[in-house]
């Protein structure tokens, strides 16, 4: 089978152009499954709307390299099923009820909107993330849904770590995770 997915860059540093400048323009231009790459900055991103099934990739929280630069996007609202976070710094995520099969990935999630992830969707993966901020905010808020994989996070910020997870039929896994 062929695969016609598109990769778009999305940078906002003259001196590193990318094919846009914010990310709610690379959005609007790709289609369900393509991929985006946001590079590092010292101006944060704008908060966005995810409409799309995205992949959404940045260099890491903390990346090694020369000019170490995360991607920082102040919020994101994903309103598709299958997006992947990968790679960002984040200050708030939230979904609604067509967010299934959200995967957050090795993001740093900075809250800067008194909140940090609140989901209101099925199925949802938060791998490798570090949830380090200093106000005492919930650092996932579930929503009374299931099927949820919570593994291998560092919850370093004040506030209470987990809430409302259901207990139905599709139990929600949290293992493997540093709660400081």
């Amino acid at each position: 089978t062929c695969s016609h997915a598109t990769v778009y860059t999305v940078s906002s540093m003259s001196f590193n152009p990318g094919q846009y400048t914010n990310l709610s323009a690379a959005i609007a231009a790709a289609s369900d499954f393509d991929t985006i790459y946001v590079h590092g900055s010292t101006i944060q991103y704008a908060g966005t709307l995810v409409d799309k099934s995205l992949v959404i990739i940045g260099p890491g929280h903390h990346p090694d390299k020369q000019v170490p630069l995360a991607a920082t996007i102040t919020s994101l609202a994903v309103l598709a099923p299958s997006v992947q976070l990968i790679g960002l710094t984040i200050g708030f995520v939230g979904t609604n009820g067509s967010g299934v099969g959200l995967a957050i990935r090795r993001c740093r999630i900075t809250s800067h909107l008194g909140g940090a992830v609140q989901i209101m969707a099925n199925n949802v993966t938060i791998e490798g993330c570090v949830f380090d901020f200093w106000n005492a905010v919930t650092c996932i808020d579930f929503t009374n849904t299931e099927g949820h994989i919570v593994q291998h996070n560092l919850f370093a910020a004040p506030g209470v770590k987990i809430v409302n997870v259901a207990a139905p039929s599709m139990p929600t896994q949290i293992i493997n995770n540093v709660f400081l």
